[in-house]
């Protein structure tokens, strides 16, 4: 079913996004999110989707996948760490939705942009003799 939204809802829906983008650390409930923007659990969850074309939870997950990939390439904290530094509620969970996500488990993805990275500096470094 496609809902007919107006502007203003459109608007907020927009808004939610940026909610979610900004803190993707806090866990929110779709009742709080509704109730933040002043709409409806039915138009935040349906017209989310229609919007932008996924759920919340899978802007969420996409969001902290995303900044834990930054983190597993670009600083040596643990994977656990990463996991609630971004919002999950622990390594399991974070290390399944990222297997889900991209094919590898954390530490794999960790090596693989590490061997990339060395590779490239290798080239780098190369070129410049």
């Amino acid at each position: 079913m496609i809902l007919n939204l107006r502007r203003e809802d459109v608007e907020k829906l927009h808004l939610v996004k940026a909610i979610i983008e900004k803190e993707y650390r806090h866990h929110y409930t779709n009742p709080q999110l509704a109730r933040k923007v002043s709409t409806n659990e039915y138009k935040l969850k349906h017209g989310f989707k229609q919007t932008f074309h996924m759920s919340l939870y899978e802007f969420l997950t996409n969001i902290r996948i995303e900044k834990a990939k930054y983190l597993l390439e670009y600083t040596e904290e643990r994977v656990s760490r990463i996991a609630i530094n971004v919002g999950f509620p622990d390594g399991g969970s974070f290390c399944k939705r990222f297997k889900q996500r991209t094919g590898f488990s954390p530490l794999k993805y960790r090596q693989m942009r590490l061997a990339l990275n060395r590779k490239r500096e290798n080239k780098r470094y190369n070129w410049a003799l």
